[in-house]
């Protein structure tokens, strides 16, 4: 029997920017992690389709607007919540470096996050976040919500990709 071969990836986001809800399906092709596909400095845009945009400061109430298709700036996302996607194979041109779990609370903006954290071992959380050169890192079984906004709150995740120029600070948790 052939094995079928995954000819684009599909990634079902909810992203939040300063003030914007936008919630979409990203394409691509060939099928690439979402984090390589944030973190790809070569194209600030990325193409949603079956997108809706809701304004956060009129959220309760209000109808968010929806769109075939939804063309946002990457520098402009604060958090990019991974709802579901196909499996992605990781790139082998990667050396693979065992890290560790951290459970950590991190603060962006108006988002406070918990999540799993990867790091090495022998690295302090405060190394391992300066090592950060990409643009947005991740943290898996993610929960976040908005103090200002009561009725953003997302638990269960796969992935939340936060931007690290809007990262204020990040902590080990202590529970």
């Amino acid at each position: 029997m052939e094995e079928l071969v995954l000819e684009k990836g599909i990634h079902e986001l909810i992203l939040y920017s300063e003030h914007l809800e936008i919630r979409g399906t990203l394409e691509v092709s060939p099928p690439r992690r979402l984090l390589d596909i944030l973190n790809d400095t070569t194209r600030p845009l990325m193409a949603l389709s079956q997108a809706s945009v809701l304004p956060l400061a009129r959220r309760a109430g209000s109808a968010p607007v929806t769109v075939p298709t939804l063309t946002v700036r990457k520098g402009d996302i604060v958090v990019a919540w991974l709802v579901r996607e196909t499996q992605v194979e990781s790139s082998d041109m990667f050396m693979t470096i065992h890290k560790v779990p951290h459970q950590v609370i991190a603060y962006a903006e108006d988002f406070v996050i918990r999540g799993q954290f990867y790091a090495i071992q022998e690295n302090t959380l405060h190394q391992a976040v300066d090592a950060i050169h990409d643009d947005f890192f991740g943290l898996t079984q993610p929960t976040l919500y908005s103090p200002s906004h009561p009725d953003i709150a997302l638990k269960d995740g796969m992935l939340v990709a936060i931007q690290r120029g809007r990262l204020t600070a990040m902590h080990l948790d202590q529970v």
